[in-house]
């Protein structure tokens, strides 16, 4: 009996030793699966991070970019407008001083007109092409300002059809890219980046 009670003491012990040890396993594969899931959880937020870093950069390049050419777009129009300024600046310091003359001339010719009428008939005419030459000056001016104007229309039209062409090309660079196998959603993503930088640009 006593030689029984010993061997079932010690099946006991036995068997309290494997209950401790799965016990154990499980507690390790439990402590792996969360170490597991802690990985994979940090590694996931490293890729957001790095994902919005990378977006960040990317926007903050599209901004410059726009920036620039809001720049230069502006610096156009003061440009034009400079001139624009210039040319009629000019052509009011033309008529006054044509004024001034004139009103001198005719003053002289009103003093002069009965003692120098042969002297008046030759300022007059003097004065006749005078108006005639500020005409032509005027009419010189508005020629400018109309090739100046067609200059800038010009230029807008090069830029549309520029604008244009860049979509027609973005168009077939992206049909290519379906030929090719391409998942869909990775064109369809190609594509918006695309028509965010063509908005980008346009405004």
């Amino acid at each position: 009996e006593r030689e029984a009670a010993w061997e079932a003491e010690k099946e006991r012990v036995r068997l309290e030793k494997e209950k401790e040890l799965a016990q154990l396993r499980a507690t390790q594969e439990r402590v792996q699966d969360w170490q597991a899931e802690r990985d994979a959880l940090r590694a996931k937020r490293n890729q957001e991070v790095a994902d919005r870093e990378w977006r960040r950069r990317e926007l903050e390049k599209e901004r410059k970019k726009a920036q620039m050419e809001q720049q230069l777009k502006q610096d156009r129009l003061e440009q034009v407008a400079q001139k624009e300024k210039y040319l009629a600046m000019q052509v009011a310091q033309d008529h006054r001083e044509f004024c001034r003359v004139l009103w001198a001339h005719q003053e002289q010719l009103e003093r002069d007109r009965v003692e120098w009428e042969e002297r008046e008939l030759r300022q007059r005419a003097y004065a006749d092409e005078l108006r005639r030459q500020i005409r032509e000056l005027q009419q010189q001016r508005q020629q400018e300002r109309a090739a100046l104007l067609e200059e800038r229309l010009q230029k807008e039209q090069e830029a549309r059809q520029r604008s244009q062409r860049l979509a027609q090309l973005r168009q077939q660079k992206l049909q290519e890219l379906r030929a090719t196998g391409m998942p869909e959603k990775y064109c369809a993503q190609v594509e918006r980046r695309a028509q965010a930088r063509a908005g980008a640009a346009r405004s």
